[in-house]
């Protein structure tokens, strides 16, 4: 097994549940939060730091980003950022097994959308 995911699991036991309703109010720039494989991490803060700008993250406030997220996201980044953003989970949401995080961190560029790690160009941003 995924060391990550066992640490995972036992965090999430201990965590806080919310329902799909509750994650949904919380879909302003002032009070964001977005749900990723049923983990819901609260990225107020963090919007305005987002690579992708922060209009581009805003518009999953609210909602499951999942598979946007992991369409173009190697798994460093939520290593990277869960214990700073994750609040807790979907209520009923399964667990999601972890595929094992590669050494240099970077998904082949052949399972990216545009052949970019982390990356999408500035018009699918809605930059002018």
């Amino acid at each position: 097994k995924d060391p990550f995911l066992s640490f995972f699991a036992i965090m999430t036991e201990q965590q806080t549940l919310y329902t799909e309703e509750e994650l949904a109010a919380h879909n302003t720039p002032e009070n964001a939060w977005l749900a990723i494989d049923g983990n819901i991490y609260d990225i107020t803060k963090f919007a305005a730091m987002h690579p992708g700008g922060k209009k581009l993250i805003l518009e999953y406030a609210g909602k499951d980003a999942s598979e946007d997220f992991n369409y173009f996201h190697s798994k460093l980044v939520l290593h990277k950022y869960h214990s700073k953003l994750f609040i807790g989970r979907v209520k009923g949401a399964p667990l999601v097994e972890e595929e094992a995080v590669p050494e240099t961190g970077f998904p082949s560029p052949t399972t990216q959308k545009y052949g970019v790690p982390y990356g999408s160009p500035t018009w699918d941003q809605g930059w002018k």
